[in-house]
């Protein structure tokens, strides 16, 4: 992984997904959603899932296209062989994921707990999986988050941010942009996944490409689809509808 040599129209798709796109969400799309009745967000949910793979197509397409177009090669979008710092950041993932698994266990044992991840999810309820075969679309949608927001986010925009500015900048740069694309989740989601970003984007610097990272992110949003599908739908104090 290593700097790419920006063009002037990088800066369009990095404005229009990085921003335009966050803000159309927050303020138009996701708003829409909410004030569907239940019966309609059920309705609309596989469709929503193969909406929100096909945009994230478009995320890996312009992640990729100083490779297509501009002959930089693909270990610096970090689509090479992870270096000598992988087991470091493997190590790291690994504890992240016994930390996951120890806090599924907690939060599933605690007589509140099924109620506080409801609080949690109230501003992203409406896209959890409900039905046992939306666990399939939830598959692929993270799936292609883990793969294509890694390409985008840690590849393609890290790489342009090394460019023009210094390392610590880009990363601080980067995670924000990251957050800010969760924007329909409000300030604490805002927060919270730019927080994520960073340990997502540490994992890629150390082993020096994003394979760890792509597989972590998609195991982060099926452990957090999953838990919340249990505390809204399956909880012992949730009647199943």
């Amino acid at each position: 992984m290593g700097p790419i040599t920006p063009v002037w129209w990088d800066l369009i798709p990095v404005l229009l997904l990085g921003l335009g796109a966050p803000l159309l969400a927050a303020l138009v799309t996701i708003p829409r959603l909410r004030r569907l009745s239940p019966e309609q967000q059920n309705t609309l949910r596989p469709r929503l899932y193969a909406n929100v793979c096909l945009h994230q197509w478009l995320f890996a397409f312009v992640a990729l296209t100083p490779w297509l177009f501009r002959d930089e090669p693909l270990p610096a979008l970090g689509l090479g062989v992870p270096d000598a710092g992988w087991p470091y950041a493997a190590v790291g993932a690994l504890c992240g994921g016994i930390l996951l698994v120890w806090q599924r266990v907690q939060v599933k044992q605690h007589p509140q707990g099924a109620a506080a991840v409801r609080r949690q999810l109230e501003a992203v309820s409406w896209v959890i999986p409900r039905r046992r075969v939306e666990l399939f679309g939830w598959a692929l949608v993270c799936l292609h988050a883990g793969v294509c927001e890694e390409l985008f986010y840690r590849g393609y925009l890290l790489g342009l941010a090394r460019a023009v500015m210094p390392e610590s900048a880009a990363w601080v740069a980067v995670s924000v942009a990251f957050g800010l694309g969760h924007l329909y989740q409000g300030g604490r989601g805002v927060f919270l996944t730019g927080v994520l970003g960073g340990a997502f984007l540490f994992m890629a610097v150390m082993s020096g490409s994003l394979w760890l990272p792509m597989i972590a992110h998609a195991l982060f949003d099926w452990h957090s689809g999953t838990l919340g599908r249990w505390a809204l739908y399956e909880s012992p104090d949730r009647k199943p509808a």
